[in-house]
């Protein structure tokens, strides 16, 4: 059985202020190894906004986690440079 912890929003919010510029880079692939719902997602699409685009493969063991995160994106758009991969799995197995 797995168990879900989910972040803090101001934990999530002190992360994402702290990821790289990334300023000459254009397009960035973003590994998010267990998004849960999504929390740092619109985070991270605010933060890189300025790239033409944002790859994120996000992983995680819940298939119901992964369902319920695509569905809130669903609802609440991210940026249209942003791409979501989903990936069911653990992150320190897959190749």
């Amino acid at each position: 059985m797995n168990a879900a912890y989910f972040t803090r929003k101001d934990i999530a919010f002190t992360l994402v202020k702290d990821l790289p510029k990334l300023k000459k880079k254009k397009i960035i692939t973003v590994l998010e190894p267990s998004v849960g719902i999504g929390r740092f997602l619109p985070l991270i699409s605010e933060f890189y906004f300025d790239k033409k685009q944002v790859i994120i493969d996000t992983i995680d063991l819940d298939a119901d986690s992964i369902y319920l995160m695509e569905l809130i994106i669903s609802k609440f758009p991210l940026r249209k440079n942003i791409k979501i991969n989903s990936i069911l799995g653990d992150f320190l197995t897959l190749n």
